[in-house]
């Protein structure tokens, strides 16, 4: 409650007193004067501090999170400053929350609050009361400075260097450097957290280290405490170590992960190692080895997902990647794959030469075609497979006539990455574009098949609203399909298919510019003799939302199939237009009716 309470921002009710049921409706207070207004919060901020010193300790982290939280905001109102000031005092004298903590909360108040708007800022004597605070915390010894500029990696600190042009944190890193070549002694003590997740910035003071250790000096202690760091070891300060001796001396850079790798309490660290400091072809064949042997899992591949880390590689060495993870019978071999797969020939610019077969052997991998109720694909991987596969289909469009046929098995299976709501509907898309018959052939396969119900919904689903451009007259990639192949189909089995056509997948269009070459005059000219058809069609046309009075709709939409009727001379079509004419005039004597007695 106090939480909410203190939004002295921008916030709404959605409700309010009304919302009790019988009950009277109470005459909730509301502040008539900005005294009042700023009073209340005092009292509720006021109700939670006091109760800091009682509450059990998850609670009273808990609240000084809170009071923290709302401390910037509420100290831009006029009288309150000095009262939130006074709070994040005793909260700190008590140690209710980390030191850290009330840094990075310090910071966001001075870069945020104080910019807040025109003359709506901090008041400049409270801002000094923060500015006092935040250097008492940070304090000048080395160890205090190496826990604020090396152990946080503030937001606020990239923004004031975006706005000022300058960066507040280099200095002091390359000065806190210097400070440990000079005396390695002041660098051991902090080791112990600085080969952990604790050095948030520990990578970017790693690398002025290893700027100014030309002989590597330092590199023993470092990997000896390394080998310790216990469970929460991060790599992240070594490696910002490893990336000023990959820019200073390649040769050396390699030989070094070379002699890692024989290290079997460190081995396994070197794929992040090559990560965060560089990749070579011959890095890239070490981490495959190192994967061959054992030593590291298939998930360390990750690491070279992101910030196209893998654009260095030869496409010799990364083909070789790819073809290690696709001989791995494991979900999340593939899904690897396909990410680094898509970020290496697709998204690239300009783009590498698609290797057709490796690339079909990706996208046809056994495990994207199985169902697991262990391993759930996220919609990147969804997206990845559909993106590889449109460029397949332009470099090499006959294997991805087959990567069709064989997606179209597991369609609509939601254990898999063809679930119903599939991106990979684009890729089949652009197929029947390009190759409508072909396509249709193995789509109508399964089209009213009773043995996959999910396979049948979601094939009809894609058939009805494929992402066609806005530009194209209708809807549905069914439209894309020659009429002759449609009608092949049809043949085969005229009891059931014609009404099944008519019913699902006939696009519903009165207009006259796009009447004479729309599916829904082509099935009426072609099977319009069946009363099937025709009570279909009707129905389908009749299924719809609408506004405004029944029959002011009704009448507009009799208009148009009369617009039409004048302008065809088939009689097939004419026979049904007549039937679904009659039909619009009993619904609008009804609706007037029914408008009749309402109104």
């Amino acid at each position: 409650a106090c939480r909410k309470g203190l939004i002295s921002d921008h916030f709404s009710r959605t409700s309010g007193a009304e919302y009790q049921g019988l009950r009277k409706e109470p005459d909730l207070w509301q502040p008539k004067t900005y005294p009042e207004w700023r009073e209340a919060y005092r009292s509720l901020w006021q109700l939670l501090f006091e109760q800091l010193e009682h509450l059990p300790e998850d609670e009273r982290k808990e609240a000084a999170e809170i009071l923290l939280g709302y401390a910037g905001s509420l100290s831009r109102i006029p009288d309150l400053g000095d009262m939130v000031v006074n709070t994040v005092k005793t909260i700190i004298e008590n140690t209710y929350v980390s030191e850290k903590q009330i840094i990075e909360t310090i910071n966001r108040i001075l870069f945020h609050d104080d910019t807040y708007g025109e003359n709506k800022g901090l008041p400049a004597e409270i801002r000094q009361h923060f500015e006092r605070l935040r250097d008492e915390l940070i304090g000048t010894d080395f160890h205090s400075l190496m826990q604020r500029y090396v152990g946080m990696d503030l937001l606020e600190d990239e923004l004031l260097e975006h706005k000022d042009g300058v960066n507040p944190v280099q200095p002091h890193l390359e000065n806190l450097a210097k400070q440990a070549i000079d005396n390695p002694g002041l660098l051991e003590s902090e080791l112990t957290w600085l080969v952990t997740a604790e050095a948030e910035n520990g990578n970017k003071f790693g690398y002025e280290l290893g700027k100014i250790d030309e002989n590597l000096s330092l590199l023993p202690m470092f990997l000896d405490t390394q080998r310790n760091a216990g469970d929460n070891a991060s790599t992240y300060f070594l490696s910002g170590y490893f990336h000023a001796i990959f820019d200073r001396d390649l040769p050396l850079w390699e030989q070094q992960l070379d002699t890692l790798c024989e290290d079997t309490t460190l081995n396994a660290i070197v794929p992040s190692l090559t990560y965060y400091s560089g990749l070579t072809d011959q890095a890239g064949l070490r981490v495959l080895n190192l994967a061959k042997s054992g030593i590291i899992n298939i998930d360390e591949f990750r690491f070279f997902i992101f910030r196209n880390a893998i654009t260095s590689l030869s496409i010799r060495v990364f083909n070789a990647w790819i073809e290690f993870l696709l001989n791995v019978t494991d979900k999340a071999a593939v899904d690897i794959a396909l990410k680094l797969f898509y970020n290496y020939y697709i998204s690239r610019k300009p783009k590498p030469t698609l290797p057709g077969e490796l690339t079909f052997r990706l996208l046809s991998h056994p495990e994207l075609f199985i169902e697991s109720d262990n391993h759930r694909y996220d919609t990147m991987t969804d997206f990845y497979w559909t993106e590889i596969a449109k460029e397949l289909l332009y470099i090499h469009p006959r294997k991805a006539l087959k990567l069709v046929q064989r997606m179209l098995v597991p369609f609509g299976n939601d254990k898999t990455i063809f679930d119903a709501f599939s991106q990979s509907c684009s890729f089949l898309t652009e197929a029947t574009k390009r190759y409508p018959a072909e396509v249709w052939e193995y789509v109508s396969e399964y089209l009213d098949s009773r043995d996959n119900f999910s396979r049948t919904m979601s094939i009809g689903r894609w058939l009805r609203e494929a992402d066609l451009s806005e530009t194209e007259k209708e809807k549905g990639t069914l439209t894309l399909i020659p009429r002759e192949k449609i009608w092949e189909w049809i043949d085969k089995d005229v009891e059931n298919r014609a009404q099944y056509l008519a019913r699902e997948f006939v696009p519903k269009t009165l207009s006259i510019e796009e009447w004479h070459d729309s599916l829904a005059r082509d099935i009426l000219v072609k099977y319009g003799d069946r009363e099937d058809v025709r009570n279909t069609l009707i129905s389908n046309y009749s299924t719809e939302g609408f506004w405004g009075p029944a029959s002011l709709h009704y009448q507009e939409k009799l208009q148009k199939l009369l617009d039409i009727q004048n302008n065809d001379n088939d009689e097939r079509v004419n026979y049904w237009i007549n039937e679904f004419a009659s039909f619009l005039e009993e619904q609008i004597e009804h609706a007037k009716i029914g408008e009749e007695r309402m109104f």
